[in-house]
C-alpha cells in the first residue's frame, strides 16, 4: 500500500538528523587527524544512510503506482482494445504477444518494469528466426532461438520491421495504456526498436517505390500471364493509378465506379445502402482504414484505355462485388490471400528487390502526385490520409474539378503499360 507524504517525511526526518550528526562528527575526526580507518568507517555509515534514505524516497514514489501484475491487468487492456479494434486482425495478436513478453522477462507488478526489460525482450527478438513457431513447433521463443543456433545453417532472423511492428509495438501500446490509465508513471518502452532498425530511416520509408524498369517488368508479367477477368490482372494497374490500399480495391462493388461530368471515379465516399449496417454482417461491409479513407479517386485515362470500364460493366450485369472470387478472412479483410499471390507475381516477374512489395505501388502513386505538382492537401485527400489542422474542417468531401484534373495529369515516365493496352485492343478475355 502506498505511504502518505507525511509518513515518508516522518521516516526520512530522523535519518537526515542522524546524518547531520555524523557529518559534524566526521569534520571533528578530520580536524584532529583521527586514524584513517575510523574516518573510513564513519563515511561508510553515512553512505549507507544516504542510500537508505534514497531507497525510501524512491520506493515511496513507486508505491503511488499499481502493484498489480501485468497478467492481472491484461484482460482489462484487451477489453479496452476490443472496443476500438472490434474484429480487426490485430486484436487476435495482442494477447499472445504480451504473454510472450511476460514469458521472457517475468510477470511483475507493472510499476516495476523498466526500459531494460523491454530491451531484453528486443534483444531476444533480434535473434529469433522468422516463422519460429511453425519451424520449431514451440511457443517458447527462447527454445526456438536455441534450436536455431544449433542448426548447421540457421534460419535467418526476423526482419526489423516485423520485430518493431509485430512484436514491440504491442508491448509499447500496452504500456501506453497503463500510463494513460494511471497504472504506471511512464511508458518504459518509448523509443525501443529492433537493434537492426536503421536509425536514419523515417517511419514512412518502410517501403520503396518500384523503379521504372522493375515496374514495367511487373506490369508486363501481370498483363500477359493473368486472365483479364481476374483480380490479379487489374489490381496492379488500379493500385498504380489510384494509390488506393489493396483491401479498398479488393472489396469495391461495380456501382462504386461512377461518372460525374464526363469523368470516371471510384466512389468510396457514398453509403449506397443506408441499411447496410443493419442488413450486412460486419465482414461484408465496406471496410476502410479510417474516416479519411471515405473519398473519391479519379480513374486515369490509361486505366480506361486498358478496358477497365468493360470489366466494370460486366460486373454490374453479374451483380455482387467487382472481384467476387475474393473472400473476406475472419477479420473482414478481402486482401489477405491475394496479397501473397500478388507479391509472388512480383518475384516471378523479376521485379522484386529489398523493401519493395505490392504496397510500393502506393509510393509510386504518391511520387507521381508530387512530380505533377498536385497540392499536398489534394494528395492527402485522394490517398485517404487524415488532413491535419483547421483546413480539415472545411470544404466539400467531393473533389473539385481542378483537383480531379490535377490528379489525372500524373504520369510514370519510362514505365511501359503497352501490354495492358494491347490486350484491350485485342479484346482478349482469357
Amino acid at each position: 500500500m502506498a505511504r502518505s507524504t507525511g509518513e515518508v517525511i516522518g521516516r526520512v526526518t530522523p535519518i537526515i538528523g542522524n546524518y547531520k550528526e555524523k557529518a559534524v562528527r566526521l569534520r571533528e575526526l578530520e580536524a584532529k587527524r583521527a586514524p584513517s580507518d575510523e574516518i573510513a568507517a564513519l563515511r561508510r555509515e553515512m553512505t549507507e544512510q544516504m542510500l537508505s534514505m534514497r531507497s525510501l524516497v524512491i520506493n515511496a514514489h513507486k508505491e503511488r503506482w499499481s502493484e498489480s501484475r501485468l497478467s492481472e491487468l491484461l484482460p482489462a487492456y484487451l477489453e479496452a482494445k476490443a472496443k476500438t479494434l472490434k474484429n480487426s486482425k490485430h486484436l487476435s495478436t495482442l494477447g499472445p504477444r504480451i504473454e510472450l513478453f511476460i514469458q521472457t522477462v517475468g510477470d511483475k507488478p507493472v510499476r516495476d518494469y523498466e526500459r531494460a526489460d523491454i530491451e531484453t525482450f528486443r534483444d531476444l527478438l533480434d535473434q529469433t528466426p522468422s516463422r519460429w513457431e511453425a519451424r520449431f513447433r514451440t511457443k517458447v521463443i527462447s527454445e526456438a532461438v536455441a534450436a536455431n543456433a544449433k542448426r548447421l545453417r540457421p534460419h535467418p532472423a526476423m526482419e526489423p520491421k516485423t520485430i518493431d511492428d509485430g512484436y514491440l509495438s504491442h508491448i509499447k501500446n500496452c504500456f501506453s495504456w497503463l500510463e494513460t490509465t494511471r497504472k504506471i508513471e511512464r511508458n518504459p518502452g518509448t523509443g525501443v526498436v529492433s537493434g537492426r532498425t536503421d536509425p536514419q530511416q523515417r517511419p514512412d520509408e518502410g517501403r520503396l517505390p518500384f523503379s521504372p524498369a522493375a515496374l514495367s517488368k511487373y506490369l508486363a508479367y501481370a498483363a500477359q500471364s493473368r486472365s483479364r477477368v481476374s483480380p490479379d490482372y487489374w489490381l496492379p494497374l488500379l493500385a498504380l493509378y489510384t494509390g488506393a490500399r489493396l483491401n479498398e480495391l479488393c472489396q469495391i462493388e461495380p456501382q462504386r465506379i461512377v461518372e460525374r461530368d464526363g469523368i470516371w471515379l471510384i466512389d468510396l465516399l457514398t453509403i449506397y445502402d443506408r441499411n447496410e449496417i443493419d442488413r450486412l454482417p460486419e465482414a461484408e461491409r465496406l471496410k476502410l482504414k479510417s474516416a479519411a479513407a471515405r473519398r473519391e479517386i479519379p480513374l486515369h485515362d490509361n486505366v480506361v484505355s486498358a478496358g477497365f470500364l468493360d470489366f466494370v460493366h460486366a460486373g454490374r450485369e453479374r451483380g455482387g462485388r467487382l472481384f467476387p472470387k475474393l473472400k473476406a478472412d475472419e477479420f473482414g479483410y478481402f486482401s489477405a490471400a491475394i496479397s501473397k499471390r500478388l507479391n509472388l507475381d512480383i518475384e516471378r516477374a523479376g521485379a522484386k528487390s529489398a523493401r519493395v512489395s505490392f504496397y510500393s505501388l502506393r509510393h509510386n502513386f504518391r511520387d507521381a502526385l508530387t512530380n505533377a505538382s498536385v497540392p499536398d492537401r489534394t494528395a492527402d485527400r485522394v490517398m485517404g490520409h487524415v488532413i491535419q489542422g483547421a483546413q480539415a474542417n472545411y470544404g466539400s468531401p467531393l473533389l473539385e474539378v481542378a483537383e480531379i484534373e490535377a490528379i489525372r495529369r500524373i504520369a510514370f515516365p519510362q514505365v511501359d503499360i503497352a501490354p495492358y493496352l494491347s490486350r484491350a485492343r485485342g479484346g482478349a478475355a482469357a
